[in-house]
């Protein structure tokens, strides 16, 4: 079982979590610079070339990567079932 998604959906739903500084990079990473500088510098090639989809730069693979966890996180780990039992009694 699999999903497609769209990448476009994938880094846009990451880019405004970002932009609203909901979406923090630690700077204990050893990227957290790339990471910081490719949220902050892509953008989408003209619509034209979207069939090609984003633009490639050296680092788009980080962004994606974290979009990729951006997008399952908010559809699996905001849903009651989806947290392991007892941890929602725990504090």
């Amino acid at each position: 079982m699999g999903w497609l998604v769209p990448r476009r959906d994938l880094v846009s739903a990451a880019l405004l979590l970002f932009e609203q500084e909901q979406l923090k990079i630690a700077q204990a990473l050893d990227l957290a610079q790339t990471l910081t500088e490719e949220f902050t510098d892509f953008k989408a090639k003209a619509p034209k070339e979207e069939l090609e989809g984003w633009r490639l730069a050296k680092n788009d693979d980080v962004v994606l990567a974290v979009a990729m966890s951006v997008w399952a996180a908010e559809r699996f780990l905001r849903k009651e079932e989806s947290v392991p039992a007892g941890a929602l009694g725990a504090a």
